[in-house]
C-alpha cells in the first residue's frame, strides 16, 4: 500500500483514522483547509478500495496502525 499512496495521502488517512482527528484539525496540521483535507482523505480511501477491493474497512485500519 505504501507504494500506491503518496506521503500526503498516507498522512491524511493516518490523522483521520489512527489519530481520530477531525477534518479541521487535519487541515491545520497539513496547512490546507478542512474541505481539502476531507477531499484528500476521501480520495485516498477510494484509491485504497480500488487497490484492495476484497479488504474490509477494519482490516485497512489495522494496516495503517502498523505503518
Amino acid at each position: 500500500m505504501e507504494k500506491n499512496l503518496s506521503a500526503r495521502q498516507k498522512q491524511a488517512v493516518y490523522y483521520r483514522f489512527v489519530e481520530q482527528m477531525h477534518y479541521n484539525e487535519i487541515g491545520a496540521m497539513m496547512e490546507i483547509n478542512s474541505q481539502s483535507a476531507k477531499n484528500l482523505v476521501h480520495s485516498s480511501i477510494k484509491k485504497i478500495r480500488e487497490i484492495y477491493p476484497h479488504l474490509s474497512g477494519a482490516f485497512l485500519l489495522l494496516l495503517f496502525n502498523s505503518l
